[in-house]
């Protein structure tokens, strides 16, 4: 049982990177994940690469934290989006907001811990 709820975990973890106005009519994009995890230190590792992202505006899972962002290859840095928000979103995960102006790609490493 602990393989299909770990399974399932991972799923909705790798799931909580995600772009904020996903549904507004800003084109097409793609991404590509890479996730790592270990179930004895209850850590995941993840990366992303996002082309043509609607928004840099990202949901992150609490207790997961950005380690390094590039918009178009250049290292950009990341904060704690305090704004007010009352999405789903919002209220399962930590908004973070990628500072860069329009990038065509961006990459994004993220983890931390996670409970089961």
């Amino acid at each position: 049982m602990r393989r299909v709820i770990l399974g399932s975990t991972v799923l909705l973890l790798a799931a909580f990177l995600t772009i904020f106005g996903y549904g507004e009519e800003k084109g097409h994009f793609h991404y590509r994940m890479k996730v790592r995890v270990d179930p004895a230190t209850q850590k995941l590792e993840a990366e992303a690469w996002i082309q043509q992202p609607p928004s840099t505006r990202f949901y992150l899972q609490k207790g997961f934290a950005v380690r390094q962002a590039l918009a178009d290859r250049k290292e950009v840095s990341s904060h704690q989006d305090s704004a007010p928000d009352n999405s789903l979103f919002a209220k399962l995960g930590t908004p973070v907001e990628i500072e860069a102006q329009s990038p065509h790609e961006l990459y994004v490493k993220y983890g931390g811990k996670f409970e089961m």
